[in-house]
């Protein structure tokens, strides 16, 4: 039925919309009504929405190597009930896709339902051939790679049809009896029904080991619903165009991270591409097969939801085959990066409405200059990251310090922006008129057919796999629309968000929470000569106590730097304050808890001063050898500004790669040479300094360990101990090199070394586990900690407990340099004395924590706690030492209530995201 607008066009109403703004005199009030209350608000909004649009796609291409860095290494998920609630509705919508697939295909007769039946048991069949594995190596991967011959698949897929499970030979067999039956009964177009039937039962019983795939089968499931609301239109198909944008964007994203990918000859890249063509070829055939039969229209619902589900849950059971699928996850769920832009858009165009609403012949001169404002802004974003690689927050603003010292590094920049400016708003009227007269012209011809249903496909796709990505993925870079960044970052919306507490309220709260006393500017003792030592800091990857031999260990792990054991002082009631390795970063560079959301201390900068920044304004030039990647996690957006004169990481290491890398970086002798270079400069300058280690071994999965550190041989499948304690030797290789080389260069008398460690790490085995982020055991948590002092000529043992927010101010005690006054460090010196009474330690992760009281640490789960009950049983662990060796005895005790974490997370919160208020607040009081 024609629009009341179209009608009035078409009987030649000409009457003219007054003073509309830019473009006015070309649109008709028989035009204004197309879209609804105004067809000019709606033009101008999509001109913006697709003006904010293009900016960030050139944002993201720019970003594409450090959003490739971030996202590439990826180590899984653990399996939840949300795994399991997705596999069974991926179960279910396929059933009843396939049911009403055979409903639309019935009453065209016993040929096409047989028809497009072949074509589901093709590519079903298709698909479990290609999710037979063996171990977690599917079967053509091996045939790729060499170690199997094509014929050699004969007696593995002998023993899946009949002789093991899933005995598929079985299945066959019962299926073909049923279908031969129903056709000999005259109901064979009832097949599709039998197949439904057979795809549930076995998906039940042989396929569950898919519900590994989390974020696949969401997005999976997303297309199936929409799927099937698409097939219970009758009559209507999806137009081809509706897939156009999609596959667009996830080409766009995909081709634009992978691009940076090196290793595009390994097998596994190999199989990756064959899979893509396979996967191609099948469906295309499929269309063929099915192409003007009357079941055509059904198929195309049906497509976008088989294709997906195909491709991404047949790609696994091959090296990194999930880095690739979290990777087409991340470029299937790309609208999630233009949100912001969407409810902007969103916002701009409910403004308009009301002001047309209330005033109907307002001219709309505002909105025309609100969108080339808000575009102007997204531009000087996107410029600022081609400046200094930083995007546009209030954070930058900051950095003027006045208007004065803002508009000093603004000028030179400021023809170039004026330009562009200028550039921006002839751009924007230029295709407002454009758009105008489409329309103008659009609204006098007959009105052209649109396929509503694909047009809303397209937009229920767009919105639906944002969603999920902003559920699902891990923050970065190219997230947020400026204008909407400038305001979240504000000191004004961090308080509204944050409600800021009085001074009293937040020092009462910190010392319920047992955080100390912040009123008190902290004191060190100093002793009565200045002491004039250089620093190594050693941040070790996923080692802890419990394999360390340094720490009572029976595994000899660490035989190079025991030759050092007379220099040490070694505290093993030492622990991590959370199990990743961002997190446990900022705690120790920072003396601050992190919090659950690391994007708010890496992209959103906490205004505290670093342990490198003190030690840089002590005179110290600070450097940092990182083995990994920068762009991981915001690791490098952290360390930005933080005092730190020479940052390496994989990517920019000097020196000449004479190994090919690992996983996660380089081979630690690549770093190892590049530090020793380093320490010889310094050792020829006679220049004090820091310098920062943190390498990417010992990590999942463990890769390319050179021969001479392959001591342990893997026994149980699954079970990774023996290989990571390789990687001990390795990293204990690295440890005492460098040891070696401060004492050729004649700096090891002058230098405090300290050797720490982020978090431990579940081997699988017995435990069935890998991997850390999530669990928090007594021995997980329990990291090393040696103190290196040359005033200390013996070994020694300190069994202060501690964790990792105390190493900044440990580290400042043992240099004599005062802690800042003007900071609200959460660590205190372990050799603080009683000064460290009265204090819990909050060890963290995403799903367990612990409490450290005294010589006691209880256990708790976020998912199992709750204010049910008055008194539980929680896990409570009373800790003593047996040398070296930490031990954590078990204790029954029933507490008033069970331990709880939410308070300290919501304190903690707050503190971050308002760490400057507070700070001057607390301190500024004093």
């Amino acid at each position: 039925m024609l629009q009341p607008s179209l009608v009035a066009a078409r009987s030649g109403a000409s009457d003219q919309t007054a003073g509309s703004g830019i473009g006015s005199g070309s649109v008709s009030k028989r035009g204004t009504a197309v879209f609804g209350p105004s067809v000019e608000i709606w033009l101008r909004v999509v001109l913006l929405f697709a003006g904010l649009a293009g900016l960030k796609l050139v944002l993201i291409g720019g970003l594409a190597q450090s959003l490739y860095e971030t996202h590439w290494r990826y180590s899984g998920l653990r399996v939840t009930w949300v795994n399991q609630v997705a596999f069974y509705t991926f179960v279910v919508l396929g059933a009843t896709g396939l049911i009403r697939l055979g409903s639309r295909c019935r009453p065209e007769g016993s040929s096409v339902v047989r028809r497009v039946n072949a074509v589901i048991l093709v590519l079903g069949l298709s698909f479990l051939f290609l999710a037979f594995h063996n171990g977690n190596r599917n079967f053509i991967y091996p045939v790729l790679e060499g170690t199997l011959k094509w014929q050699s698949l004969g007696p593995y897929l002998e023993n899946l049809l009949f002789f093991n499970s899933p005995f598929l030979a079985g299945w066959l067999f019962v299926y073909a009896m049923s279908y031969y039956v129903l056709a000999r009964t005259g109901r064979e177009t009832f097949v599709l029904y039998l197949t439904a039937v057979f795809a549930v039962a076995y998906a039940c019983f042989n396929l569950r080991g898919l519900n590994v795939h989390r974020n696949e089968l969401l997005l999976i499931d997303c297309l199936g619903v929409l799927s099937l609301i698409a097939a219970s239109r009758e009559g209507r198909s999806l137009r081809p165009f509706a897939l156009l944008p999609i596959l667009g964007w996830t080409l766009f994203f995909a081709c634009a991270l992978l691009r940076f990918n090196t290793d595009w000859k390994t097998i596994s890249a190999m199989y990756f591409l064959d899979l893509v063509a396979i996967t191609s070829v099948l469906f295309v055939g499929a269309a063929l097969w099915v192409h003007k039969t009357p079941a055509s229209n059904a198929w195309s619902c049906f497509v976008p939801f088989f294709f997906t589900a195909f491709f991404l849950l047949a790609n696994s059971n091959y090296p990194v085959a999930e880095n690739y699928n979290h990777l087409l996850c991340l470029a299937l769920t790309f609208p999630r990066y233009l949100a912001g832009e969407l409810v902007l858009g969103v916002m701009v165009c409910v403004a308009a409405i009301l002001c047309r609403t209330v005033r109907p012949k307002a001219s709309l001169w505002w909105l025309d200059a609100l969108a080339i404002g808000l575009i102007v802004l997204a531009g000087l974003d996107l410029k600022l990251f081609k400046i200094i690689g930083v995007r546009l927050g209030w954070d930058v603003l900051t950095f003027g310090d006045s208007p004065k010292m803002m508009w000093r590094m603004a000028q030179p920049y400021i023809g170039g922006v004026l330009l562009g400016i200028m550039a921006i708003a002839a751009v924007y009227v230029l295709a407002l008129r454009t758009m105008m007269m489409w329309q103008s012209r659009k609204a006098a011809e007959p009105a052209a057919q649109v396929s509503s249903l694909s047009l809303l496909y397209i937009a229920a796709v767009f919105v639906l796999f944002g969603a999920v990505g902003t559920i699902t993925a891990d923050p970065d870079k190219a997230e947020g629309q400026a204008s909407l960044r400038l305001v979240q970052t504000s000191p004004f919306w961090k308080r509204v968000a944050n409600r800021t507490l009085s001074r009293e309220e937040f020092l009462r709260s910190a010392n319920s929470l047992g955080l100390g006393d912040f009123s008190a500017t902290p004191r060190i003792p100093a002793p009565r000569a200045a002491r004039n030592l250089n620093v190594v800091l050693v941040f070790m990857e996923s080692s802890y106590n419990k394999h360390l031999s340094l720490f009572g260990s029976s595994e000899d792990t660490q035989p190079l730097l025991s030759k050092y054991k007379n220099r040490m002082e070694l505290f093993p009631n030492f622990f991590s304050a959370f199990t990743g390795s961002i997190h446990a970063r900022f705690a120790t560079f920072t003396s601050l808890y992190p919090i659950l959301d690391y994007n708010a201390f890496t992209e959103q900068r906490v205004p505290v001063k670093s342990l490198f920044e003190v030690l840089h304004d002590n005179g110290y030039t600070c450097s940092m050898f990182y083995s990994s990647y920068f762009g991981y996690t915001g690791f490098g957006d952290f360390l930005k500004n933080r005092g730190l004169d020479e940052m390496y990481d994989a990517d920019s290491m000097p020196g000449q790669r004479k190994t090919e890398r690992v996983a996660w970086g380089l081979l630690e002798e690549e770093t190892l040479g590049a530090m020793r270079a380093e320490i010889k400069k310094y050792a020829q300058k006679n220049q004090r300094f820091c310098l920062t280690y943190v390498p990417a071994a010992p990590h999942y999965p463990y890769d390319k360990i050179p021969e001479p550190f392959r001591k342990y041989k893997m026994v149980d499948v699954g079970d990774f101990t023996p290989v990571y304690l390789n990687e001990l030797l390795y990293i204990d290789w690295v440890l005492a090199s460098i040891l070696d080389q401060l004492k050729e260069s004649d700096l090891l008398d002058q230098t405090l070394v300290v050797i720490t460690n982020d978090h431990g790490e579940m081997l699988g085995g017995k435990d069935g586990h890998i991997g850390h982020g999530w669990a928090v055991t007594p021995e997980l948590v329990n990291t090393p900690l040696i103190v290196m002092d040359p005033a200390n000529a013996a070994e020694r043992v300190n069994t202060t407990i501690g964790s990792q927010v105390d190493l900044l101010p440990t580290v400042l005690d043992r240099l004599s340099i005062a802690v800042p006054a003007d900071q609200l460090y959460e660590g205190r010196s372990l050799y603080a004395g009683e000064n460290r009474s009265c204090r819990r330690l909050y060890l963290n992760s995403y799903k367990q924590y612990a409490i450290v009281s005294d010589d006691q640490i209880v256990l708790g789960d976020r998912e199992s706690e709750g204010a049910e009950s008055e008194s539980s049983t929680a896990s409570v662990f009373r800790i003593a030492n047996q040398g070296t060796k930490t031990l954590f005895n078990p204790e029954n005790e029933t507490l008033p209530k069970p331990p709880t974490i939410q308070e300290f997370d919501k304190f903690q919160e707050n503190l971050l995201r308002n760490y400057a208020f507070y700070r001057t607040s607390v301190r500024g009081a004093n």
